[in-house]
């Protein structure tokens, strides 16, 4: 390293030093320089140095773009005996006080540079600061918030407590257990949803997506009461089981359709169906796709990336115990986004199907890129194999058709669920007639006591003709680009490590610089900020789903005054 190179690297660790930067950062800064051959590159260096990681103490900001461009000048005009007189000057008048001292996000790290295009060889060791920091900032977040997560929630923290004496966790489904414990829900209206403590959620998860209808909507508890009154289960067909089947076949094209309980039913009778068309056995799911918790699909559902193999080419994994012998030799892994893994695998293997979201809604939203589904649908249709769009989260909330209505392509087999029953258990598989006939012939078993059950179908038929209309989705998809909007715009401002995505009423941030095209993306997602945003929200009434795995939904009872309020919450944390 030149002597002029090291003497401003030397007054740079020095100046760090006396302005409250803590021995970490200045290390890694030292670091970062010390290989570096020139003064000019080492300024730079510290220049995006201040601009990334600001002094807790004196929570200065920089004006962005000032330091590259005056340090260039001063390089240019400086001898390097000059050089440590004239950048202390240099750091004297680049520096102000912040518009405001909120203890957030961006007062303690400070806005962001181009690392890549600014700092040239220290880049790498700036970004790998600022990640630390964040990490500690959003875990300092996080203390401090469950603190007041237990002070707010002491009734759903007994009712937990109560449960767990005679159910795992203390809550009917795994997905709903989280820490230190999740509240328990009283009662819900329009967008609201309120705890046993009495706190008032603004609710945006409505269910994981199921509720796209609201809390107790007027037309929906009209036809649930009318029908109650008529009676809830007969155990033979009723009207209702045809219109809705036609309403279905009117939204998504199939010619026939099946009605199940759940979303875990519908696609392992799609599966089944598929299986017995084709008469083959090997099935492909995506990595990181969550399709239910029958046994074909509980394979690499969240596997550990340091044990899941090659990214282009996963291992199949277990999800659970209790697999049969042999279930991961049905199973092969390939990851979302990728024509050229599922034409392999497609090509090595006799497939029955390959289920997939056409979304991924399991980290996040995961959209898919440069046509891939319609390659899909083609690689699909050259091999013989069927291609199962799992539309249980995407379903209306997506586009009026679906998601498969959104991008024009056309599955063999479409399971839907959740939205489509208002909040109530009903779930759908749909083919064209000569799949089907698999079931007519008796060649292919579907049975259930509640299938198609009236109460469902009167849930179904208020939310299809009535509520989720396509005015309806045209106004919640709007509302839901406005707060994204707003959330991309705080991003921006404060210049977060952060992005949104929509896909139709439902959205959600991701924090990642990058956009997230497959699982292994999504594994290298910020959780741990993702979780202090979440545990901020909660506290200050904002219901979302926790973490990174799921989105929110805009449902059709939310208002823009319900919208923006989320946003300030948002813009308070960042």
């Amino acid at each position: 390293m030149p002597d002029d190179a090291r003497r401003v690297t030397s007054f740079f660790c020095d100046f760090a030093k006396r302005c409250a930067f803590d021995s970490f950062a200045v290390d890694h800064f030292h670091r970062g320089s010390s290989q570096i051959r020139t003064s000019f590159f080492v300024i730079n260096n510290f220049g995006h140095f201040c601009k990334r990681y600001q002094p807790a103490t004196h929570r200065w900001r920089t004006q962005s773009g000032e330091i590259a461009r005056k340090t260039r000048m001063f390089v240019i005009k400086t001898k390097p005996r000059r050089l440590p007189l004239r950048l202390a000057q240099l750091v004297r008048l680049l520096h102000h006080r912040p518009r405001n001292t909120r203890d957030n996000l961006s007062n303690l790290l400070g806005p962001r540079g181009n690392e890549e295009t600014a700092i040239g060889r220290g880049c790498n060791i700036m970004t790998t600061v600022t990640r630390a920091r964040l990490s500690v900032r959003a875990k300092e977040i996080t203390a401090a918030e469950l603190e007041r997560y237990t002070a707010l929630t002491p009734g759903s923290q007994r009712a937990n407590a109560h449960a767990r004496q005679v159910i795992p966790l203390g809550v009917p489904s795994s997905f709903q257990a989280y820490d230190p414990w999740p509240i328990v829900a009283a009662r819900g209206a329009g967008a609201s949803l309120w705890d046993v403590d009495d706190n008032q959620y603004i609710d945006f998860n409505m269910g994981f997506g199921a509720l796209y209808v609201g809390h107790h909507h007027p037309v929906l508890t009209a036809a649930l009461h009318r029908q109650i009154a008529d009676g809830v289960l007969y155990v033979t067909p009723c009207e209702s089981n045809a219109s809705v089947g036609e309403l279905l076949r009117g939204r998504f094209g199939h010619d026939q359709w099946r009605f199940t309980n759940s979303g875990t039913e519908a696609t392992m009778d799609a599966i089944r169906l598929a299986r017995g068309f084709t008469g083959r056995s090997k099935i492909i799911k995506v990595e990181g796709g969550y399709h239910g918790h029958h046994d074909a699909v509980m394979v690499s559902m969240k596997p550990s990336v340091d044990k899941a193999g090659p990214a282009d080419a996963p291992f199949s994994l277990a999800s659970t115990a209790g697999l049969p012998n042999g279930t991961l030799d049905q199973v092969v892994v390939v990851p979302f986004n990728d024509p050229e893994a599922l034409q392999r695998a497609l090509s090595s293997y006799d497939i029955a199907c390959f289920i997939v979201e056409p979304v991924m809604e399991n980290i996040g939203i995961c959209l898919p890129y440069d046509n891939y589904l319609q390659k899909a649908r083609d690689l699909c249709s050259q091999h013989g194999t069927m291609l199962i769009f799992d539309e249980v989260k995407t379903g209306i909330t997506a586009h009026v058709g679906g998601a498969a209505g959104h991008f024009g392509v056309r599955p063999d087999i479409t399971c839907l669920a959740k939205s489509i029953g208002g909040g109530l258990p009903l779930g759908a598989f749909g083919a064209r007639a000569e799949l089907m006939q698999q079931i007519t012939d008796l060649k292919v078993v579907h049975q259930g006591t509640f299938n198609g059950n009236p109460l469902s179908m009167a849930a179904a038929t208020a939310t299809l003709t009535e509520i989720c209309t396509q005015a309806a989705f045209d106004r919640t998809a709007s509302l839901n680009a406005d707060m994204l909007d707003d959330a991309q715009r705080i991003i921006d401002e404060y210049d977060l490590p952060a992005h949104t995505v929509q896909m139709g009423a439902k959205g959600c941030i991701t924090w990642s610089d990058t956009p997230v095209r497959n699982y292994r993306d999504y594994k290298a997602t910020d959780f741990d900020l993702a979780f202090a945003q979440w545990i901020y929200g909660i506290n200050r009434g904002i219901l979302l789903p926790p973490g990174l795995d799921e989105q929110w939904l805009v449902s059709v009872q939310h208002t823009k005054a319900e919208a923006d309020h989320n946003s300030d919450v948002f813009e308070s944390f960042a």
